[in-house]
């Protein structure tokens, strides 16, 4: 049996990451829209018998009705190909009382579509004689009753599990499933965090698309699971995203002189600029917009500033040298050549008005 497992996919008509299309959608959320478009391509050209979509695929509750259109007319071809498909509503998506695409379920269910079905409460299908589980995001010890209460399943859901990365750099210490539950179950394959990670039993699925700058260096994609004769094998099948680019400057540094040589291909492009008060300022931040994308880039962000007091930006002493030579290596340090000069003179009138007291 071959599965597709696609999960967060965060649509929205408010994507910020792009511009305006003729469509009347962000060139962002064609990019997802284009990305979900593949996974499908992918099941239907390797001949899945189920695809699943493991929770937030929109990024909001009650989403527009043109940007359910677009997911559905995206998502068409499984019907076509007669591929059954589970749609399982995570925390952006889900409130116990109303869920996504509840209008969508009852005229598909109307007009007899039984290979589509959302879950909106945890469930068990046998399909073709395989244990599933399903999990929708829902309350933690919820959640860890029913899997104790119906063990060794394979389950695609969406949850926190203890002891995965939220992000590259940051660990989830507390809350979510924990390893006596997990260990109930053959295999857990999940939505919610976007980078895609494996642990003995566990998977996150990774979004499918970049959602911010925190998400710049992974890899994007969906999964393939083969499971024959109690025997799992998945693999990431990576996407081609868009760059997310981003640059830092620490004051004095100059950003056009980096921006002008570079050359963007339809990237994403975010600058940082770190400095005092008066250098953040006097930064022309259109200009730097301006020629960004005249380099080829899709769109520039604006900047993320973090103002320094100057007090930090202070002379520190070597050990074992003279005042002259570490306001030499301070000016040389700030590329303040041209305030060397006016520096040894207050330091020497600093020294001579001392003698005098």
């Amino acid at each position: 049996m071959k599965i597709i497992a696609t999960a967060d996919y965060h649509l929205s008509l408010k994507e910020t990451h792009g511009t305006m299309l003729p469509s009347g959608i962000t060139s962002r959320l064609q990019d997802k829209l284009s990305l979900i478009a593949e996974s499908v391509k992918y099941a239907i050209d390797n001949k899945a018998d189920l695809f699943i979509s493991a929770g937030d695929e929109f990024d909001s509750l009650n989403p527009p009705e043109l940007l359910r259109y677009k997911f559905i007319e995206v998502m068409a071809p499984l019907f076509e190909a007669k591929i059954p498909w589970r749609l399982i509503m995570g925390n952006h998506t889900y409130n116990r009382e109303y869920y996504n695409m509840m209008s969508e379920e009852k005229l598909l269910t109307l007009i007899g579509r039984s290979d589509f079905q959302i879950i909106s409460e945890p469930m068990i299908e046998e399909f073709s004689g395989l244990p599933l589980t399903y999990l929708p995001w829902t309350y933690i010890d919820e959640a860890g009753k029913f899997l104790k209460a119906n063990p060794n399943r394979i389950v695609f859901g969406h949850l926190p599990i203890e002891g995965a990365f939220l992000n590259d750099y940051e660990f989830s210490i507390k809350g979510g499933l924990t390893k006596d539950i997990t260990n109930t179950q053959v295999f857990l394959f999940m939505g919610h965090y976007h980078k895609y990670q494996t642990s003995d039993n566990w998977a996150y699925i990774g979004s499918i698309a970049k959602q911010d700058f925190s998400e710049r260096n992974q890899t994007k994609g969906f999964l393939e699971i083969d499971i024959d004769d109690h025997d799992l094998n998945f693999k990431q099948v990576p996407v081609i995203d868009r760059p997310f680019t981003q640059f830092e400057f620490v004051e004095p540094q100059d950003p056009l002189l980096l921006i002008e040589a570079s050359k963007f291909n339809g990237d994403i492009v975010k600058i940082k600029l770190k400095g005092t008060n008066n250098w953040v300022y006097s930064i022309n931040k259109v200009e730097i917009s301006t020629k960004i994308e005249k380099a080829g880039a899709l769109k520039a962000m604006p900047p993320d500033i973090e103002i320094v007091e100057a007090s930090m930006n202070k002379l520190v002493f070597k050990e074992r040298s003279n005042f002259a030579d570490n306001i030499k290596d301070y000016c040389k340090e700030q590329n303040r050549m041209d305030a060397e000069m006016l520096m040894q003179e207050i330091l020497t009138d600093v020294i001579n008005t001392e003698r005098t007291i």
